[in-house]
């Protein structure tokens, strides 16, 4: 699973392209990892993630993650994986 970071790309149907905002302790090139909970620029907030891979408790969002405004993450890191 390719994880999701902040400052990755989110499309947002309502306000257009934004970012991830918010993540984790735990960082993959230097941003922290996103996780469901987390939010975006456009205040959508991270509906899913994979539930086997926690991270801080909550689970790990992924290329392709649902969001609360109907958006969906579309950048994520190519250079790291978290293994579930």
């Amino acid at each position: 699973m390719i994880v999701a970071r902040v400052g990755d790309k989110h499309a947002c149907p309502q306000h257009g392209p934004n970012v991830v905002i918010e993540g984790g302790g735990s960082t993959v090139d230097g941003r922290a990892i996103a996780r469901v909970g987390d939010k975006c620029a456009c205040g959508g907030v991270i509906l899913e993630g994979k539930a086997g891979a926690t991270l801080d408790g909550r689970p790990v969002a992924y290329l392709g993650s649902k969001t609360s405004c109907g958006g969906v993450i579309i950048e994520c890191s190519g250079s790291a994986t978290f293994a579930s």
